[in-house]
């Protein structure tokens, strides 16, 4: 009885991942010198809406990657004779670049027109490769000078406050006998206003008592004797 042997589908098996032919870091050893993506070109930029940013360039690469790839779900890197092998057969280096390729410092193009298709997107997956890596590149720059930043504030603080805290010593030593002073005269005020209302209740107690013993035909009470 013959033996069946099932094969897993196509879709299935691992394949290279075609966005990654072009090495960026190969193209721009200098990430600062890759173009800002997408190159666009003076005659057709007032007709179109351009949207850059990480998001959308990620998005892109997606797309391209889904038109190289087709439906292969599982990728890898390739290996560098891959890669040659990928280059050989898309690309000539004695073709000139294609005229969208300006600005991307490219020194090779298509190798035939039916592979101009997939040259323009495998450099068009370069080319937004080393733009996230940019990007990423400047993120982490922002968040390392902002925790610098960070760290020469608390520095700053920190050898500001022996030279605060003497300044701030020697002025409460200078102020304190004026503050006490000042606190004195304050309590010395509300003692005159509290002596001047007690003054005057004892008068008014006083008077209310003679006259009520004079209603009553007794002797009036003495007058308290206040200094």
């Amino acid at each position: 009885m013959a033996t069946i042997t099932h094969t897993a589908p196509a879709a299935d098996e691992v394949k290279i991942d075609r966005t990654m032919v072009l090495d960026p870091a190969e193209l721009w050893s200098d990430i600062e010198s890759c173009p800002d993506w997408p190159i666009v070109s003076a005659a057709n930029l007032q007709h179109m809406q351009i949207v850059k940013g990480e998001a959308t360039a990620e998005a892109r690469l997606d797309t391209i990657g889904r038109l190289l790839n087709g439906s292969a779900r599982q990728l890898r890197e390739p290996t560098q004779s891959e890669r040659e092998a990928e280059f050989d057969r898309v690309f000539d280096p004695a073709k000139a670049p294609l005229p969208r390729w300006r600005g991307l410092g490219l020194t090779f193009g298509p190798r035939k027109l039916l592979t101009e298709e997939d040259a323009s997107l495998i450099v068009e997956a370069a080319h937004l490769r080393a733009y996230l890596r940019k990007l990423s590149t400047h993120e982490a720059k922002r968040a390392e000078e902002a925790e610098r930043r960070e760290i020469d504030r608390a520095q700053r603080t920190l050898d500001g406050y022996a030279d605060h805290q003497r300044r701030d010593l020697a002025e409460l030593s200078d102020l304190s006998e004026a503050a006490a002073r000042h606190e004195q005269r304050i309590a010395d005020e509300r003692a005159f206003h509290r002596v001047a209302e007690i003054r005057q209740s004892l008068s008014r107690g006083h008077d209310e008592a003679a006259q009520a013993a004079r209603e009553l035909g007794v002797k009036p009470p003495e007058a308290p004797q206040v200094d």
